[in-house]
């Protein structure tokens, strides 16, 4: 994906702050949303994207999404959509997948795990980052 295959007019929006649902990652106390811009460009294209969690993030704030940004949203939902930007990994036992959710758009399909408790998925999710405090800030 490119800029240049967005409709011109969502990059502004795409700018500017969003609120993001934490998801209960955060500090006793803390806001339970966060708010940042979808994309930035900080020393390259700097992408942090869920309308998942944008979504989530409005509604715990009790508060709606503006036109322009719900626009933003679907455009850019659509666009990562595109079935040339895909690509799928059938994962072994054992294997283990790095990602850098800033630079790489990522998600996972529907998954039915086996009947049997020995021979069913563990999955561990770890997040690893150099900066910042220990309760993520969104």
């Amino acid at each position: 994906m490119s800029y240049d295959t967005l409709p011109p007019e969502v990059l502004p929006r795409l700018r500017q702050p969003f609120l993001f649902d934490r998801q209960r990652e955060h500090g006793s106390g803390d806001s339970l949303v966060a708010s940042h811009p979808v994309l930035r460009e900080d020393g390259g294209i700097k992408v942090q994207f869920s309308d998942f969690l944008i979504r989530a993030g409005y509604r715990l704030a009790e508060r709606a999404i503006d036109a322009e940004g719900d626009h933003a949203l679907r455009a850019l939902s659509e666009e990562l959509e595109a079935p040339e930007l895909a690509v799928e990994f059938d994962f072994q036992a054992g294997q283990m997948q790095f990602l850098d959710n800033r630079i790489c758009g990522h998600k996972r399909t529907a998954f039915k795990d086996l009947a049997e408790p020995e021979a069913r998925r563990l999955l561990l999710r770890l997040w690893l980052r150099s900066w910042g405090k220990r309760s993520y800030a969104g």
